[in-house]
């Protein structure tokens, strides 16, 4: 029979207008319900909660084969509370787990004594996933057992993105249990406990199902083996979480995100980044909220403003800085314009722009925590409700949209001065309630909707986003290989929400765009020009002729500019997948040190920061690598908007004609005006990417008119089944070397660097 026991789990209660305050003071209490299953009477509680505050000795949870535990709602919650012993603890699984293996690590900061990660395929993908299911579970149980466990926790296994229909997971888990226990009636395991996502309605009523029907079965002395029992309550916890925020009261949830209103000075605030609603001229001497937040962060703030945006910032559009002084790691800033009542439609969309566009950029940050100010409801004069709901409204879109989303907290912060506060601050709660009230087979079914779309894309480009195979083997390459090109996931124009192709598709007329990046990225920039300068070399060799008359050492970065262009990177995307083809099927390419004839590694490579965005998207297992190359101004808008051309590369040139990059600065500071002409002013040169895969090094001046045989070394070959090098790397003793590629989609201009020489 459902017994009840000890455990009492907490959930903050919410409802409309005044009654809410009313339950978050009487917080509603509910108890585990117990089925005993099987011979050794194994008590199975059956909970809506949340899987990392679960007090078992082993929590048993979903992750990717390759162990990358931020990938997944769940297994990212589990990391976040348990700190560095889990990443530890993984790393002894360098090449990940397949389907049916436990990956048993360390607790850490949970409250309990192991953590047993599983990885689980897709259903419907033909690996026989309920008997896959099947074999874990007993597995999972067995270990437990073995470890003289007292009790696990399981979560609904497989029912969230890999679609694994609940009914039957439910059944398939329970009667495992039963098997379990009746086979071995001495186990030290006494609860089983089934922890389901707090919103994951299907799945709990599966659970709560099949639990009756078999309660029901022990009541007429059935399957399960045990005592005789019946059931005289419905079985149901309906909540079990306890919700705090770190700077004080309850929060409630739009999907995974927590959310709470607070009073307070978002200026003061403790959270990964800040929101200010400011000026379109980004000048934060204006008063108000952006002067507080100036003076709380320092001057170094508004010197960031001036250099990054010296143009300031669209309305809707956001200005990404450092936090400094703050409590925070990041501040957003975005101008709205005037609230017009005659126009209230229109005037949302810069409200529902400048929300959507932090959320993204949160993600792109990798950002957990994000505070918003009520935005508009100052001397903007936005009607309270009116920017309550926006916001509102876009946070569950996103969470929609993102159902892996880094971000967990979201705090709206209201100012507590003036007349209008607690009328703003009502307002927001009420609006808050509503989301929160809505009908929840509606939202089940959006959900599903949402969850169904996410599957179809997932699909659709061989999974890329929910399993991806251990790093650097065979079948990595093929999955990259497999994928429908997308930007990368710093971009902020052409983000990678959806592929290339489907934002080429989206529009005839996809521009280039000039984006000032942010001040990590331009600080990235910097490190590797500066530190691949090579002073002693201004002004030697032939390309150098003219600089000695400047006098000057070194070089001063004054700005950098990301270049998005869809069509170009497409062309350089679908290349590099080549490469990737060619590496599934013989391993990664020899990095330049270890290539026959180098002098060792390439030096632009050597000096990226490992934190930046310059390490996010590139790959040197294929010889992926950022290289300088140099070009007078007025060709600078031609390269961004049409690339590098080798075919414009002069006839004379030391290799033949190519696509030529330095991995010295110094090196692409002598093309960066005429031989006749050398000046001390502005100067650009760019920071690609090159795909230089297979390299053959070439210690003499030599012309090729592409990339040499592998068998004969020359360029114009007769030999039978010849395949031929990438790229070719002059490598002789000069002051510098050459790299060089003979295909214009090998190459992407990717930053713009202008500088000046001192």
């Amino acid at each position: 029979m459902w017994n009840r026991s000890q455990r009492t789990f907490v959930r903050p209660g919410y409802s409309r207008e005044g009654k809410q305050q009313t339950r978050r003071q009487n917080t509603m209490f509910s108890q585990r319900k117990k089925l005993p299953l099987g011979r050794a009477k194994i008590n199975v509680c059956i909970i809506k909660g949340d899987l990392s505050t679960e007090k078992s000795d082993v929590i048993v949870c979903t992750a990717s084969k390759n162990l990358d535990l931020g990938r997944g709602r769940a297994s990212r919650a589990l990391l976040e509370k348990a700190g560095d012993d889990m990443s530890d603890d993984c790393e002894n699984y360098p090449d990940g787990i397949e389907y049916g293996d436990i990956a048993v690590v360390r607790a850490g900061n949970l409250p309990c004594k192991r953590v047993y990660f599983v990885a689980l395929p897709v259903w419907g993908t033909g690996h026989a996933e309920e008997k896959g299911l099947e074999a874990l579970i007993k597995e999972c149980l067995k270990s437990a057992s073995d470890e003289k466990c007292e009790s696990i926790a399981f979560p609904a296994l497989g029912t969230g993105l890999l679609k694994y229909p609940a009914d039957r997971v439910a059944h398939c888990t329970l009667q495992c249990i039963q098997d379990f226990s009746n086979n071995r009636p001495n186990t030290s395991l006494k609860y089983v406990n089934i922890i389901i996502f707090h919103q994951d309605n299907a799945s709990y009523n599966a659970f709560e199902q099949e639990a009756r029907s078999r309660a029901s079965a022990s009541s007429q002395g059935g399957a399960s083996g045990g005592a005789k029992a019946k059931l005289k309550t419905p079985i149901g916890v309906r909540s079990i979480i306890s919700r705090q925020i770190s700077n004080g009261g309850d929060a409630d949830a739009i999907g995974n995100i927590k959310v709470h209103i607070t009073c307070g000075e978002i200026a003061k605030f403790h959270a990964d980044v800040i929101v200010n609603n400011t000026k379109q001229d980004l000048q934060l001497r204006n008063g108000g909220m952006s002067e507080a937040i100036l003076e709380e962060a320092g001057p170094q703030l508004q010197e960031e403003c001036d250099e990054s945006y010296p143009n300031g910032i669209r309305v809707g559009e956001i200005a990404v800085t450092g936090g400094y002084g703050l409590n925070s790691r990041k501040v957003y800033h975005g101008a709205l314009p005037n609230w017009d009542r005659n126009k209230s439609a229109s005037a949302r969309k810069p409200l529902c722009k400048f929300v959507s566009n932090c959320l993204k950029q949160a993600e792109r940050d990798k950002v957990q925590s994000i505070a918003f100010p009520t935005l508009g409801t100052g001397s903007l004069n936005y009607p309270a409700d009116i920017s309550a709901q926006t916001m509102f409204e876009c946070i569950k879109k996103h969470q929609n949209t993102c159902s892996d989303t880094c971000i967990s907290d979201i705090s709206i912060v209201v100012y507590e001065k003036g007349d209008k506060w607690r009328k703003i601050k009502a307002a927001f709660e009420q609006e808050l309630s509503k989301v929160l009230e809505s009908d929840d087979e509606e939202e089940e079914e959006e959900g599903n909707s949402a969850m169904y779309k996410l599957l179809e894309m997932a699909a659709k480009n061989s999974l890329e986003r929910t399993i991806a195979p251990p790093h650097g083997t065979k079948d990595w390459f093929k999955h990259h290989y497999r994928t429908n090109p997308r930007s990368p996931n710093y971009w902020t124009v052409y983000t990678d929400n959806k592929t290339l192709k489907d934002w080429r598709l989206d529009s005839d007329d996809i521009k280039p765009k000039r984006i000032p990046v942010d001040r990590q990225t331009f600080e990235a920039v910097k490190k590797v020009a500066l530190a691949t300068w090579q002073s002693q070399h201004v002004g030697q060799g032939r390309d150098a002729k003219g600089l000695n008359n400047l006098n000057y050492t070194n070089i001063q970065i004054k700005k950098v500019e990301r270049i998005e262009n869809c069509e170009l990177f497409e062309k350089y995307a679908l290349k590099r997948q080549e490469m990737f083809h060619q590496a599934s099927k013989q391993g990664a390419f020899a990095p330049l040190q270890n290539v026959k004839g180098s002098s060792g590694k390439i030096m632009t490579t050597d000096n990226i920061p490992k934190d930046s965005a310059l390490a996010r998207d590139i790959h040197p297992e294929i010889n992926e690598h950022y290289m300088f190359h140099g070009t007078v101004e007025s060709v600078a808008d031609t390269i961004i908007k049409q690339g590098l051309d080798c075919r414009l590369g002069g006839a004379a040139a030391m290799f033949g004609q190519g696509v030529y990059a330095a991995e010295s600065s110094t090196k692409s500071d002598q093309y960066a005006d005429p031989i006749s002409n050398r000046t001390s002013s502005e100067k650009k040169m760019f920071l690609i990417r090159m795909c230089l895969g297979k390299m053959y090094v070439e210690k003499s001046a030599k012309t090729f008119a592409r990339a040499p045989c592998m068998h004969c070394c020359m360029d114009k070959c007769s030999c039978k089944d010849n395949s031929f090098f990438d790229s070719v790397v002059g490598d002789g003793g000069w002051n510098f070397r050459e790299f060089v590629v003979y295909d214009r989609t090998q190459v992407y201009p990717e930053y713009l660097i202008t500088y000046v020489r001192v």
